[in-house]
């Protein structure tokens, strides 16, 4: 394996866990909406302003 190749293969690695990392931080902050939302007439809620559940989920993607 030549030096190109090394360093090819060097930015691909370093990609791959660029993008699971990103993941794991959107999973992250999804768990955590999840788990301090707040019921109020069947939906669920977050934060103080009236933002739903869903809606905040759908921020992170």
């Amino acid at each position: 394996m030549d030096v190109e190749e090394t360093k090819q293969l060097a930015t691909d690695i370093n990609s791959a866990m660029q993008i699971h990392a990103n993941e794991r931080y959107k999973e992250g902050m999804r768990e955590g909406l999840r788990m301090y939302a707040w019921w109020k007439d069947g939906v669920q809620y977050v934060g103080t302003c009236g933002k739903t559940l869903k809606e905040a989920l759908a921020e992170i993607e």
